[in-house]
Order: structure tokens, then C-alpha cells, then sequence
């Protein structure tokens, strides 16, 4: 077993942990996806590595906007972030990040399911590097003032895929230091 870095809750081969953080500051904010998990990488019980994944997306606002509040664009990058293997001298463990200081929501999620999850989000990346349009909006695709054809934010699009490893999160915002995050109030 390991224990999370980011919520203390311990994690096998078969059952993962699956974290949306706010990575940003207290007033803009920005959501991320880790992922926490074990993979083997061969037969026999010594050959496990650690998983670590971080997802987020990037995007760019149109030149043009009536609307002041609920800007728009698309989404032009699905950043996929996997484990630091091999390991640095810096951190033996592979994460790339510290996740420590960020506020953040974690829950214990089935490894098929957070695959599925990942698959989706892969998905998502290749579609932005065909140059696909994937719409984006700052407030969210759920938000009372948002288009619902307008795109996801960065919140709603983790709220998204988070629902794939059958993680529900019912807020519209970022974890607890974000709440006017992207515009969600």
C-alpha cells in the first residue's frame, strides 16, 4: 500500500486515488486533475512503480467579445503530466509536482474506471492536437450565466471527466480557496 501525498489515503494496484486540486491563486484559481496510483511493470510481486498523473487544459479567448463577463474561445491544450520516471535524485517517489500546499478535493476511485478516465482525457488532448474546435467558456458549461453548447472552463471540464471514474463533485467550484474561480460565484 501507499499513502497519498495530497490527502493521506492509502492506494493499491486496484484501488487508485483520483484528486481535483485549485492550483492557482485565490482569485483566478485554475483546476487540476492527479491521479495517484501503482502499475506493474512486470511479473512477480516486486515489479509495482508508482503512478502519478496530472491532466488540465489551456485555453485561448476570442479576440472579439460581447459578452464582458462570460468570455469565450477554445480549448487548445489538454496537458497530460505522467509520472517523473525514472525517478529524480530530487524526488525518489516521481511526482512531478508538490501538491501539498493546494486545496483540493480527493476520493478513492476502481483503477478500470480511472483508466477509462484517463482514456477520455488522452482523447481530449488528440483532438486538440488535430486542431479540433472544443469550446471553451470561463464560467463553465454549468453555470446560470454560461452558454450550454459555450464549453467548460477548467472546473467543469475535471468535473467532467472526474464523473467517468465515478467521482461526483456537486459544485461548481474550484476547491475551498477558489470559490469565484473562473467567474464561479
Amino acid at each position: 500500500m501507499y499513502t497519498s501525498r495530497i490527502c493521506g489515503l492509502e492506494f493499491s494496484e486496484d484501488v487508485w486515488i483520483v484528486s481535483i486540486l485549485n492550483t492557482g491563486d485565490k482569485l483566478l484559481g485554475h483546476s487540476v486533475i492527479v491521479v495517484e496510483g501503482v502499475i506493474r511493470t512486470g511479473p512477480g510481486l516486486m515489479n509495482k512503480q508508482l503512478f502519478v498523473g496530472q491532466y488540465d487544459i489551456q485555453a485561448e479567448l476570442d479576440e472579439e467579445q460581447k459578452n464582458l463577463v462570460n468570455k469565450t474561445g477554445r480549448i487548445v491544450e489538454v496537458r497530460c503530466f505522467p509520472s517523473n520516471f525514472p525517478p529524480s535524485a530530487s524526488d525518489p517517489m516521481g511526482y512531478t509536482r508538490d501538491y501539498s500546499g493546494f486545496s483540493s478535493h480527493s476520493e478513492i476511485a476502481d483503477r478500470g474506471l480511472v483508466e477509462r478516465m484517463i482514456k477520455s482525457i488522452r482523447e481530449d488532448s488528440e483532438k486538440c492536437k488535430r486542431g479540433e474546435h472544443i469550446p471553451y467558456q470561463l464560467v463553465g458549461l454549468k453555470h446560470p450565466i454560461g452558454s450550454k453548447d459555450g464549453g467548460h472552463n477548467c472546473t467543469s471540464w475535471s468535473i467532467e471527466k472526474l464523473a467517468i471514474a465515478g467521482v461526483t463533485i456537486n459544485s461548481l467550484s474550484k476547491p475551498s480557496k477558489a470559490v469565484k474561480s473562473c467567474l464561479i460565484l
